[in-house]
């Protein structure tokens, strides 16, 4: 069943929108080459989509984060969304125009902020920070910020709570993580007061849905330099993503997430990652790369054949399809080059992507023979990889030239290069 949207018509009234109410910083070293935009696209009338933090659909009553409780002292206390592990990065660049926060202790004085931070997880540089706020009830509260902030992928949020408020946090147990604070209304932060561990705070960050949405596999993930949000990663160099090189060729103002996680077939992208996570960030285009999954994980899930392989990865395809509105469009990779993987099955697959691709109005992006050594080849080219299966930052590079004239030939009136 598709998501329900207020937005589904006329999604095109694109505009230009430049940052207000922040400085604009630049994502560190280990997270991005280059800075933040100072001008996004925008869609007029479109729902707020989430774009970082914690999805409001999971805040729970466990935990209380203020001053008193943090032992911060009674100026009220800044935490970080991000000390230690990074599964609450911001997923794309742009601007933070709402928040959801699950609050305890309502009042007057809190602000949203917005860190760069360091690989080790220790520094957190300021990029931008709202004007306060009041919150004027408890449980779930949607605050459109005075004026919106901008983030860049790969940063995180901070929140300052001031004296005699509170923010509820549920457990996290996932994944190893834990959340900084700082005493009182932190700038830039060269060391926490302290952490508590596997929290998720009630904060979530809104804002205008992407162009496009990545998904599928590791690949798709940015592995092996990067883990998405959706690996429960997002640590790591920014510039190993697909989409972060076709914004380098499209421009700053391409905005983008990324839901790919490892290890995962076509019915993964049908099945977990299209309603939860892809189509409620509202994109107008789609990019998936998958496939080389379906083929090996097929005879242990039970399609012995690479027949039986490409029809349940072709089933797939139509669910997609079928999750997708009609202004939607889709792009499909090729299979890359495997040499653990016959070359016989990769062609078959990917000859099968074809051809559902031209029956169903979706863009085919061949770039198997692109990445092979020599071209055309099964083996992937040595000076693209680390590990022989995914692309290093260079391969990316290459994968993104192809992707970003394909997208560029689809939507010539918004992005007219390469």
């Amino acid at each position: 069943m598709r998501t329900t949207r207020s937005d589904t018509a006329n999604p095109w009234h694109l505009t230009r929108r430049g940052v207000i109410g922040g400085a604009i910083g630049a994502v560190t070293a280990s997270r991005a080459s280059g800075a933040i935009s100072s001008a996004f696209w925008s869609r007029s009338g479109a729902s707020y989509v989430h774009t970082g933090g914690v999805f409001s659909s999971t805040f729970s009553t466990t935990s209380e984060m203020s001053d008193t409780a943090l032992s911060a002292g009674s100026a009220g206390v800044t935490i970080t969304l991000g000390a230690t592990a990074s599964i609450y990065e911001q997923l794309q660049d742009g601007l933070i125009r709402q928040i959801n926060l699950h609050v305890k202790t309502a009042g007057t004085g809190w602000k949203l902020k917005v860190y760069a931070q360091d690989s080790g997880f220790t520094t957190y540089t300021l990029v931008s920070e709202s004007a306060a706020f009041t919150v004027g009830g408890t449980g779930t509260q949607t605050i459109t910020l005075p004026s919106p902030i901008a983030c860049g992928v790969g940063n995180v949020v901070g929140l300052f709570i001031p004296h005699g408020c509170a923010l509820w946090a549920g457990p996290y147990t996932s994944q190893a993580n834990s959340i900084g604070y700082k005493a009182g209304d932190a700038g830039s932060i060269t060391a926490v007061d302290g952490s508590v561990s596997n929290l998720k705070p009630g904060v979530e960050t809104l804002g205008d849905p992407p162009f496009l949405v990545v998904t599928g596999d590791s690949i798709s993930a940015g592995h092996t330099l990067y883990n998405s949000i959706n690996n429960e990663g997002g640590a790591g160099d920014v510039r190993s993503q697909i989409a972060y090189q076709i914004q380098q060729i499209i421009g700053p103002s391409f905005q983008y997430q990324n839901w790919g996680k490892g290890s995962k077939p076509m019915s993964w992208v049908n099945t977990a990652a299209m309603n939860p996570l892809v189509q409620p960030a509202n994109p107008i285009a789609i990019l998936i790369h998958a496939g080389i999954n379906d083929i090996v994980l097929g005879p242990s899930s039970g399609f012995p054949t690479i027949t039986d392989v490409i029809a349940d990865t072709m089933a797939a395809l139509d669910g997609i399809k079928a999750k997708m509105f009609t202004w939607q469009h889709l792009f499909l990779d090729e299979v890359l080059p495997d040499a653990s993987v016959s070359s016989s099955d990769i062609a078959a697959m990917n000859a099968a992507i074809a051809s559902w691709a031209a029956s169903n109005g979706a863009t085919l992006i061949r770039v198997h023979d692109l990445m092979g050594s020599p071209v055309g080849s099964n083996t992937i080219n040595p000076a693209w990889t680390t590990d022989g299966l995914h692309p290093n930052i260079a391969g990316y590079a290459q994968l993104a030239a192809v992707q970003a004239k394909a997208i560029s030939a689809q939507y010539k009136k918004l992005f007219p290069g390469p």
